[in-house]
C-alpha cells in the first residue's frame, strides 16, 4: 500500500484546459524554427498540415483537432495520416511548410516509431522537398523522443509539451 501511495502522488493528470495550453505551446516551439502566415477575415493557418499516428477512432484524431483549433489551423488541413502524407507530398511552390504528427504520450517511443515506419518511404520524400515533420507530444520522455529521432533514421522533429524525467 505505500508503494502504490508513493506511485499516486507522483501520477498528474491534465484537464482538457491544461491540455489546450500544452497544445499552443507545442505550436510556439514549432514556430520559433518555421515562420507561418496566417490568412484569411478570420486569421487560420493554411500552410501547416496536421495528422496523428493511430487510427481515427483513437486518441490521437481527437487531439490533432484539438491542436488545430488551439493553433487556429485550417480545419481542411488536419487530416488522417495518408491524406496528410499525401498532400505533403504533392504540394508545390512551398505551400506546405510543416507537417505535424500529434499524440498524447511518447512512453517507450516504440509505437510511434511502428506508426511512422509504416510510413516511412513518404516521410523520406516528404523530407526531400525540405518539408520538416515533427511529432508533437502532450507528455513523454526525452529518451523516447531521442530514440524515436535515432531509429528511424530521419529527420523527425520530436517536441514534448511536458517532459517527464526517467
Amino acid at each position: 500500500q505505500r508503494l502504490i501511495f508513493k506511485l499516486l502522488l507522483k501520477l498528474k493528470f491534465f484537464d482538457e484546459n491544461q491540455i489546450r495550453q500544452r497544445l499552443m505551446g507545442l505550436q510556439q516551439m514549432i514556430g520559433r524554427d518555421i515562420a507561418f502566415r496566417y490568412e484569411g477575415k478570420v486569421a487560420r493557418l493554411h500552410d501547416l498540415v496536421v495528422s496523428y499516428l493511430d487510427n481515427p477512432g483513437k486518441s490521437g484524431f481527437q487531439y490533432a483537432k484539438l491542436y488545430g483549433e488551439e493553433n487556429k489551423i485550417y480545419y481542411e488541413n488536419i487530416l488522417e495520416p495518408a491524406r496528410a502524407l499525401k498532400r505533403a507530398r504533392q504540394e508545390k511552390e512551398n505551400t506546405v511548410k510543416a507537417l505535424v504528427f500529434v499524440d498524447d504520450f511518447l512512453g517507450t517511443g516504440q509505437s510511434a516509431i511502428d506508426h511512422l515506419l509504416t510510413v516511412r518511404e513518404e516521410l523520406v520524400e516528404v523530407e526531400k522537398k525540405g518539408i520538416p515533420v515533427f511529432l508533437c507530444v502532450v507528455a513523454g520522455f526525452q529518451g523516447s523522443a531521442d530514440r524515436v529521432e535515432r531509429e528511424l533514421g530521419l529527420r523527425i522533429n520530436v517536441r514534448i509539451a511536458e517532459p517527464l524525467g526517467e
